[in-house]
């Protein structure tokens, strides 16, 4: 792969789905950035690998509810999040923020890895 900017969807569909390739490929990196989202913080994200990211979406569906994560990162410092709630994934698509007229509310935002931390955690309990 040739350096420079990299934006990648990965599409996981139901059922199983396999990650497939030689090491230092970014296997485990996709899934400490599923774990981030969900978590509130990553496990074993490696700094280089941070400081590579500029954003990271992720849109799932939890407990029935369409759900959107949305983080910005400088140098590998989370600087904003916001979690998004949206009435299916295709409206997710393509948002970044609140849209009244999307029907896409807020559930939380964050300006600090610690505050999203936090934040997902508290949400994820409900």
């Amino acid at each position: 792969m040739a350096p420079g900017p990299v934006d990648s969807t990965l599409a996981f569909r139901d059922g199983v789905t396999g990650l497939v390739a030689a090491n230092l490929r970014g296997k485990s990196s996709v899934l400490e950035l599923v774990t981030w989202c969900l978590r509130g913080e990553p496990k074993k994200l490696r700094n280089t690998v941070r400081r590579w990211l500029r954003q990271v979406d992720l849109d799932t569906v939890i407990a029935d509810r369409v759900v959107g994560f949305r983080l910005s990162l400088v140098d590998g410092q989370l600087t904003s999040a916001v979690v998004l709630a949206a009435p299916t994934l295709e409206v997710l698509a393509d948002v970044r923020k609140a849209d009244p007229g999307r029907d896409v509310v807020a559930l939380l935002r964050a300006s600090s890895a610690e505050s999203y931390a936090d934040q997902v955690r508290s949400l994820m309990m409900t």
